[in-house]
């Protein structure tokens, strides 16, 4: 039986109790345990509060799901709206924990799995993000949430949520950010036309007066093998040398998913300097580096990376333009860094304005004329997805300095 007594101190305390008739010293007589159920009275009462309105939430359109666990008997109940999540029907699902696991998106078991170990391991609390695969092959999003209740048989009650429109809006947002990036990067390369154009006709005008020097020298009586053989091999070299340019090229301006590997951010850098460095001369900058050897690599997109280089030295040369009072210097430096790998761009240009300073990295801000407001907007995004930071200041004396930090490969 439950009933309420009177404590010593005037409360009410609610007991469940039980008792059996047993003999002591001879006589009849009734043995009882006693448990005070006050905690989960309460716990009983905020589940169902909280259930009631779960309830009014569904009945207004959220779509909610309430769901009851027996954890003992490993047994579910749930609302209908579950039942919609997971694609079931009450007449083809046994309730059994092990049905619903199956239709869990093998990717995420083990999500589920660790949300439910910390559960059981003291927190109480149950919290996870999953994909549950429908029988038709739809895919459902579900932010669940529970909590244990160790009232009698052990129990988790909670909610699932339907998040798959939500989902598909973060992944439509990745998209729009994604091809716009590559979007900056046509407009760029744009920009670097004299400079590409100036890359690839270097080695094929090579490769023309080789081949001339190896016809001349197959021409002469008798014909010198030799310096033929070492004309066609120069030849080749620079043959590669365009192919390599124009390959470059290719991979900054393909429409593809970021390719996490292990990068040399001192060979990102090099790149770079070589894809630009027509531009550089023209724009009558002078520039050094300062690359320390043996750096940590770090995890990223290596198209991405260069991207966020190119745009830093293009930025550079622009702030650069107006300076006629002194030289213009291009200064790129890389560094180990407490997180991994610390690059620092600084050119001798006119420097930040103060007042806007602090909105160089808004999205369509922009100091030029011409420009769009994106680069250094769309830069810091794709350092802060490598996990870095990507930050700009005044120059020691001139200039600004841009600085990037990425954390090393682990």
């Amino acid at each position: 039986m439950e009933c309420a007594l009177v404590a010593l101190d005037g409360l009410f305390v609610e007991v469940e109790s039980a008792g059996i008739p047993i003999t002591w010293k001879g006589s009849p007589a009734i043995e009882v345990v006693a448990r005070d159920i006050r905690e989960r009275k309460r716990a009983e009462q905020a589940v169902r509060e909280w259930q009631l309105r779960l309830e009014l939430a569904q009945r207004v359109g959220l779509r909610i799901g309430l769901w009851d666990w027996d954890m003992v008997a490993n047994t579910l109940v749930w609302s209908d709206e579950t039942y919609r999540q997971w694609g079931f029907t009450r007449d083809d699902f046994s309730g059994r924990v092990e049905d619903a696991l199956l239709r869990i998106h093998p990717k995420d078991k083990l999500v589920v799995e660790d949300a439910v170990q910390t559960a059981r391991s003291g927190s109480s609390e149950f919290s996870a993000q999953y994909r549950v695969v429908r029988p038709d092959g739809t895919t459902c999003w579900i932010d669940a949430h529970g909590v244990i209740i160790p009232a009698g048989s052990l129990r988790m009650v909670g909610i699932g949520i339907d998040i798959t429109d939500q989902k598909k809006n973060e992944q439509s947002l990745q998209e729009a950010k994604a091809e716009l990036a590559r979007v900056s990067r046509i407009v760029t390369m744009g920009e670097l036309t004299a400079s590409i154009a100036h890359e690839i006709n270097q080695p094929l005008a090579a490769v023309a007066t080789n081949a001339s020097a190896s016809l001349r020298w197959l021409a002469v009586d008798p014909p010198n093998l030799d310096e033929a053989r070492q004309a066609m091999a120069n030849a080749m070299n620079e043959a590669n040398r365009a192919s390599g340019v124009i390959e470059r090229l290719r991979t900054m301006l393909k429409k593809v998913p970021p390719q996490l590997r292990p990068v040399d951010v001192n060979e990102v850098i090099r790149d770079v300097l070589a894809l630009a460095h027509r531009e550089l001369v023209t724009g009558g900058v002078t520039t050094r580096t300062e690359l320390a050897p043996d750096l940590p690599s770090v995890l990223g997109d290596r198209v991405q990376l260069q991207q966020v280089m190119l745009n830093l030295i293009m930025n550079a040369i622009d702030a650069m333009s107006p300076v006629h009072d002194r030289p213009r210097t291009l200064l790129i430096k890389s560094a180990r860094d407490a997180e991994g790998v610390v690059i620092e761009v600084q050119d001798s240009g006119k420097g930040l304005d103060p007042e806007q300073a602090s909105r160089i990295f808004d999205s369509f801000f922009t100091t030029k004329p011409e420009g769009i407001g994106m680069g250094l907007s769309i830069s810091r995004s794709i350092v802060e997805a490598h996990g870095g930071r990507l930050q700009g200041m005044p120059g020691s004396s001139d200039g600004a300095v841009f600085r990037v930090i990425l954390p090393k490969a682990a």
